[in-house]
């Protein structure tokens, strides 16, 4: 009951930082109830915690753990510091964890991006890239990022004996995208897929790639055509 206490108090403060300008830090302290109900039912739903499965190697998470620093970013501009978030990767939803009994997912539209360390999450709530994913490069009207999905490989079993001979396992899988004129593009880092994407100027990015000894698998070379990329337009 203290654990469930603690964290109505910690997403009422969030959402209590919505309606401030500029970078708030979400605290237990200072909170309303007078506007929880307004702002929590517009802005996501409890849900039951998540039952880990310990039979499955891996993990559902995109990141470590849910205690770390983070930025949010609303659509509005506004910042908010948060420091229990993850995101979960088979459900696809932002969350803010406690214990089995009390998680909180957050509606994604609200979000624009989330920020850890130097990193830039974009968050899409729409399509098969819904989630967050990592900006790699942005060049304004050209942007390049990386996303990961879930794959599920089921445990290999014995038939004669019925033992486990390999358990389940949940693998992070990365892919990439760009965003081209606000149209997303998936590549993968390969020479004819990022050619074919930008097909257009095919024929002189090879000549710049070859002349400058860039590598279509290495992520800052891409970053690197799509500068050159774009002055040519």
């Amino acid at each position: 009951m203290k654990k469930l206490c603690f964290l109505f108090i910690f997403v009422l403060s969030f959402f209590q930082a919505l309606s401030q300008n500029g970078i708030e830090n979400v605290s237990v302290s200072d909170f309303n109830t007078s506007s929880y109900v307004g702002n929590i039912r517009t802005s996501g739903m409890w849900v039951p915690g998540v039952v880990v499965d310990n039979t499955i190697k891996g993990s559902i998470y995109l990141f470590p753990n849910y205690n770390s620093n983070y930025i949010v970013v609303l659509k509005s501009g506004k910042s908010i510091n948060v420091v229990n978030l993850n995101f979960n990767l088979k459900s696809k939803t932002l969350e803010s964890y406690l214990s089995k009994d009390s998680v909180f997912q957050y509606d994604l539209d609200k979000f624009d991006y989330v920020l850890k360390n130097d990193k830039r999450y974009k968050v899409f709530n729409d399509g098969d890239l819904k989630g967050l994913s990592l900006e790699i490069c942005n060049l304004n009207s050209i942007q390049f990022f990386k996303y990961v999905h879930l794959s599920t490989t089921k445990a290999v079993i014995n038939p004669m004996t019925n033992v486990i001979i390999s358990d389940a396992e949940y693998t992070q899988i990365s892919s990439y995208f760009f965003i081209l004129n606000g149209r997303k593009v998936k590549v993968q880092l390969k020479k004819n897929a990022v050619l074919n994407a930008l097909i257009d100027k095919s024929d002189l990015i090879k000549e710049y790639v070859k002349k400058n000894k860039l590598k279509y698998d290495d992520e800052g070379d891409i970053c690197k055509i799509l500068d050159y990329y774009k002055s040519i337009l």
